[in-house]
C-alpha cells in the first residue's frame, strides 16, 4: 500500500558481470566520455545558469537517521541508508536534469563544431556568449514528449542556449510546469491525450523538420549517459 514503507530487490541481478558487460550496447568508454563532457560542459552550465554557478549538477546525499523504523529489521538490512536528493538538483529540479541536460548539450556541441564554429579546444560557454554561435543554434529545435520533468530539462537547457524548444505534454501534466516553460519562452503543446500519445505526437512533428531534434526518453543512448555519471556524484560522497 502507498502509506506502507517498501523495498524492491532485483532478484534478476547477475553476477556474471564481466561476460555480460561486455555484450551491453553501452560500455564503459561511453560512461567515460560521458564523464569528461559534463567536465566540459561546466563553464557553459555556469554561463547559461544562475543557480549552477559552480557548472556542476549534482545533489546532497544524505544520511537518513530515522526511517523505516522496524522494517530495516524485517528485511535484515545491515549498516546506514542515504538518499542522493536529486529533487534538488539545480537548474531542473529533478534527476531528468542529468540527462535531459546532457542531451541538449550535446546536441548543441556536436551541431556547432559540424558547423565549423567552434574548435575542439573552444571553451564551451561560448554556445552561450558567441553571437553567430547562437544565431546558429536558434535555427534548430528541440522536441520532447513529457509529462512534466523531461519537459522542463529538456525545454529550460534548450531556450538557455537560444534554441527553439517543443515540449509536447499529456493531461497528466502539472500547469505549474506549463507555465513555468512558457514563461521560458518554450512553447508548449497540450494534449488531451496520455503519456504515449504525446510522445507519438512530439516524434511526428521532429521528423518533419529536418532542423528538428526528438529526444525520446525510452530510446536515447544520450539520456541514460547523462543519468549514469551520477554513480561519479554517489561514489565521492560515500
Amino acid at each position: 500500500a502507498a502509506s506502507h514503507p517498501g523495498i524492491w530487490f532485483n532478484r534478476f541481478r547477475r553476477h556474471d558481470t564481466t561476460s555480460y558487460a561486455d555484450s551491453l550496447p553501452v560500455q564503459k568508454k561511453d560512461f567515460d566520455e560521458a564523464r569528461q563532457r559534463w567536465t566540459q560542459f561546466r563553464p557553459l552550465i555556469a554561463a547559461a545558469f544562475d543557480d549552477a554557478a559552480s557548472g556542476l549538477i549534482d545533489s546532497p546525499l544524505v544520511e537518513l537517521q530515522n526511517f523505516l523504523g522496524d522494517a530495516k529489521a524485517h528485511w535484515q538490512m545491515q549498516g546506514r541508508l542515504f538518499v542522493k536528493r536529486d529533487s534538488e538538483l539545480p537548474v531542473c529540479g529533478s534527476v531528468k536534469a542529468r540527462g535531459g541536460m546532457y542531451e541538449v548539450l550535446c546536441y548543441a556541441q556536436d551541431a556547432v563544431q559540424s558547423a565549423g564554429l567552434l574548435a575542439q579546444h573552444d571553451s564551451l560557454d561560448r554556445l552561450k556568449t558567441d553571437a553567430h554561435v547562437r544565431d546558429f543554434l536558434s535555427r534548430h529545435t528541440m522536441v520532447v514528449g513529457s509529462t512534466g520533468n523531461l519537459g522542463l530539462s529538456i525545454g529550460i537547457t534548450s531556450a538557455a542556449l537560444g534554441m527553439r524548444a517543443v515540449v509536447h505534454m499529456s493531461q497528466e501534466a502539472k500547469q505549474w510546469k506549463k507555465d513555468l516553460l512558457r514563461s521560458k519562452g518554450v512553447e508548449v503543446v497540450e494534449h488531451e491525450g496520455d503519456y504515449v500519445a504525446a510522445v507519438a505526437a512530439g516524434r511526428a512533428a521532429a521528423e518533419a523538420d529536418p532542423c528538428a531534434h526528438f529526444v525520446d526518453d525510452e530510446r536515447s543512448c544520450q539520456l541514460f549517459l547523462g543519468y549514469s555519471t551520477a554513480a561519479l556524484h554517489l561514489k565521492c560522497g560515500i
